[in-house]
């Protein structure tokens, strides 16, 4: 499953954008990104990609409306509705596909919670695509992985969303750039243990912020 996130933050051209196929789903609207550069308001190059052809099943969990309107779905980024109403509201545009955060609604720490959405999942009939973790290699303790991937059995997903490091390769020094990719490569052993996926978040300030070092570090835990 192929989701296209920040297609404005990534600075493609609207002509690629709209030629790419096969995807799920797109981030329509990221607050964070709004907020900081005023971009991630994807409204209108999803409507073109909708009368393009593409179909869309899947929608990021952050929301605080969601509704149809000539086909369009609309998300504009807030956290504050219930994964109850979430996965209502999802059930009844025909979605199938949630990514949870463990921020807000699905923090690794409560397996209750964590039990009462599984159960909702299924009530609805809805699936766990990923777990968008806040874990981030280099801070969060290594130790504390275990946990977040035993959130995503109780989700039932083997795809975890982590952060890598909380600057770019370019910034570090060879000796803080070590340090993490051997981090790096303790996380993937314990993936490996468990049977789990775990993907990189490509963001702006963290190792992975361009293709080159996201290579990198695919090559240093032999991925």
């Amino acid at each position: 499953l192929v989701s296209y996130n920040h297609p404005f933050w990534s600075m493609e051209s609207e002509e690629r954008v709209l030629s790419y196929e096969n995807f799920f789903s797109v981030e329509i609207y990221n607050t964070g990104s709004y907020r900081l550069n005023g971009l991630e308001n994807g409204e209108g190059i999803y409507d073109k990609m909708l009368r393009k052809g593409m179909q869309n099943r899947s929608v990021d969990p952050f929301f605080r409306q969601i509704r149809a309107q000539d086909g369009t779905i609309m998300n504009d980024g807030s956290r504050t509705f219930t994964p109850d109403e979430i996965l209502r509201a999802m059930s009844g545009l025909g979605l199938e596909y949630i990514e949870w955060g463990s921020d807000v609604h699905a923090p690794c720490t409560d397996i209750e919670k964590l039990r009462e959405i599984a159960a909702l999942q299924k009530e609805y009939g809805i699936e766990c695509s990923s777990y968008g973790t806040y874990f981030r290699l280099g801070e969060t303790p290594i130790g504390e992985l275990e946990h977040y991937i035993e959130a995503a059995r109780i989700l039932e997903t083997n795809i975890l969303r982590l952060w890598c490091g909380r600057m770019s390769g370019a910034a570090m020094t060879e000796e803080e750039r070590s340090e993490l990719l051997s981090l790096c490569r303790k996380a993937a052993d314990i993936a490996r243990a468990n049977g789990v996926i775990l993907c990189m978040e490509c963001h702006k300030k963290t190792f992975t912020e361009v293709p080159e070092d996201a290579v990198t570090l695919m090559k240093a835990v032999n991925s």
